[in-house]
Parts: structure tokens; sequence; C-alpha cells
């Protein structure tokens, strides 16, 4: 933990072998030799359907210096190396300087509003002595007039902070990727200089595009069902947590069996689909058919009293066992057509087909006796 008088994230650089001299510079890093690996903190922002675009808030701790003088403050970031260059869809869209109090949000210095994109900060960033070879550089700089800091509370920091953007497909590219921060001003004595002992690669959370991708891999499909179906017991249900709330999706506050109804909406809607994926549908094709029951009795598990069942492998009333009442449950209400799907079917004698036999002749018997 840091000592909150250092302050918190990047701005523009003050060397400290030039305590002395006047104060012209704005902000400087806090690291020193004997000082841990500084984090950064990461937080998912938003996604732009219209641009196909994430962004990420990043923040780094930092001192500020208030300048005796108007001076340019200028910063920048470092990001990609010859290894893993940066995408082409990777952006720093603007920087801040901002307070953080206690474990609040944070709020911007007025002081340094209105930091602008500077193609001469990058490159003077990209030919200083230390920034990774094949990295792609961005820089910002604003005017700063002479300001008083606002006192700091314990735990209070100054932070600097960058909005970055990138294509969702390049999440891998830019995820463990190298980055390093700068700053400076254009004061005599106070260029732009690098950060050190700052956490060198940037470590994303991961990021979701639907409320049905529940395993954050842009897709809605039967991995996220077993995501769901490993919480706990959906048949009895349980409170959420503050750590679970993601799979709420029904927003009763509960996680249960009708965050899996509700699951199934939304995935549908994901694919396209007019209507929600029926129980029974085991491949999530749209349609409840043969195929989806060959699956199921060919993983062997009904009726086993195998506890830990997913849909894919019979549960769909989510109690955790494949056994008569999903059958019955599907049947009634899961819209099985006997023509859709049609794939060989199990070779006779064997138990998938004879459970196969049982299951459509009990389907025969519901129809008739509705």
């Amino acid at each position: 933990m840091h000592n909150p008088a250092c302050n918190y994230f990047l701005a523009c650089f003050l060397a400290a072998n030039l305590a002395s001299a006047p104060v012209v510079a704005c902000t400087m890093s806090i690291s020193s030799v004997e000082a841990p690996e500084i984090e950064i903190e990461i937080e998912f922002e938003d996604y732009n359907d219209v641009t196909n675009r994430v962004t990420y808030q990043i923040e780094i701790e930092s001192s500020v210096v208030p300048p005796t003088n108007t001076a340019v403050c200028q910063c920048g970031i470092s990001f990609g190396s010859e290894l893993v260059q940066a995408p082409e869809s990777f952006r720093v869209l603007n920087a801040i300087v901002g307070l953080r109090r206690g474990e609040g949000d944070d709020f911007d210095l007025d002081s340094f509003s209105g930091f602008e994109p500077d193609d001469d900060v990058a490159a003077t960033l990209a030919g200083l002595n230390g920034t990774n070879n094949g990295s792609t550089t961005f820089g910002f700089s604003t005017p700063v007039n002479p300001f008083n800091l606002p006192p700091l509370q314990a735990e209070d920091a100054f932070v600097l902070g960058f909005l970055i953007e990138f294509a969702p497909e390049d999440f891998a590219a830019v995820n463990g990727n190298q980055i390093q921060f700068a700053a400076g001003s254009n004061e005599p004595g106070h260029p732009i200089n690098l950060f050190q002992r700052y956490q060198p690669t940037l470590k994303l959370p991961p990021f979701r595009l639907d409320e049905c991708d529940l395993n954050y891999d842009l897709v809605c499909d039967v991995q996220d069902l077993d995501v769901l179906y490993s919480l706990g017991d959906l048949a009895r249900g349980f409170e959420r947590t503050d750590a679970t709330e993601v799979y709420d999706l029904n927003g009763d506050d509960r996680i249960d069996r009708r965050d899996v109804q509700e699951w199934l909406k939304k995935a549908a809607d994901f694919h396209g689909l007019d209507d929600a994926y029926a129980p029974g549908d085991v491949n999530l094709d749209g349609e409840f058919g043969t195929s989806d029951l060959i699956q199921v009795f060919v993983a062997g598990q009904y009726e086993s009293g195998n506890d830990g069942q997913t849909w894919a492998t019979g549960d769909w009333n989510a109690d955790g066992y494949f056994d008569s009442s999903d059958t019955l449950y599907a049947f009634q209400v899961g819209r099985f057509n006997p023509s859709a799907n049609i794939q060989p079917l199990p070779e006779p004698n064997t138990a998938p087909f004879t459970l196969l036999l049982v299951t459509l002749c009990g389907w025969t018997a519901i129809r008739h006796r509705k």
C-alpha cells in the first residue's frame, strides 16, 4: 500500500533530483527503488455496438505538483512490443488527472481539464530511451495554470487515467500486452519521462456484450448454461450476492431455475429467434427433436441417480438429475417435433435405443391424453 501523500496517477513529470529547482511541472511518478510494483487499476466501461468497440478506463497512482507558472502538461502511453504489437483497433481516447476519495469514485481536477491528443508528445515518447521497441505511442497535453491542490484525507490519492478502446475480437492481443506510462511538461529540465516500477502489462477484466454470455466468451451457448448450473441447487435456489449478481437474469435477487428460463429467452434473442429455446433442445438449434433425445440418451445419465447433470445431459428442470421428470417436463412444454433434426438412430438392442423408444412412446401417450 502506498503512502496517500505520494498521490495517485499519471500526469506531468518532475524529476526527483531537480526538487530544488523552480516548481514548473505538473505531476510525477511516485516510484522509487524501494517501492513495490505499482498496480494499474482497470475497469470495463462500455461497448458501442455502432462502432463495435469496447472501452476500458485505466489509472495509475502518481504525484501531482501544481506549476508556479503556466505550463503545458504532457502525458502518454506506450503500448505493445516487438513480440505482440498493438492491434490496429487499439486507441487511447483521452487522459485525465483526478482525485480518488477513499473507496469512492474519482473526479477530475479542473486545473487539468482539456487534455488533447498531441502527436509531438507521442513522437517524443517513442524516442525515449527505454520505450519498448515495436510499441505504439499515444500522447496528450494541456496548459495548466498555477493552482492549489485540494487537501488529501486518509486513503485519498491523485490518479492519472486514460480511456482506451479496441475491437472485441482484439481482446487477446490487448490483454497481457506491454504498457508504459510517461509524463512531463514543456518546461526546461522537466521533459516527458517514463515512469519506473509500474505494472508492465495490461491485465484486463473480462467483458461481455450480452447478459446471456455467462462465461465471457462473447457468445451465448450451452457452456453458459454449464456455468449457471455449476452455481448450486437451482431447483431450491439461493439468494444472490454481489459476486453472483450477473447470474440473476430475471432480477428477483435469487439464483434459481427461473434464471435458466430467462437465459433461454435471452440466448434465443441473441441468436435471432422469436421464441425462447425449449426444454429438451439440447443442441440449441431452435428445435426439440429426435436428435436431442439421441444426444442425451447416448450420454447415459438417464435415471442414473448421478447428480450434477446439466442441460446437455438432460437436466432440463435444473434439479441436478436427468430422470423422468425432465422428459415429462420437456414433452409438456418443449414443443417436441419428431420430424425435426432427424439423425441416425442408435443401434437396436442398445440401452440408448430402448430408452429412446420408451420416451417416444411416452410422448405419444401424453399427446393422446391431451
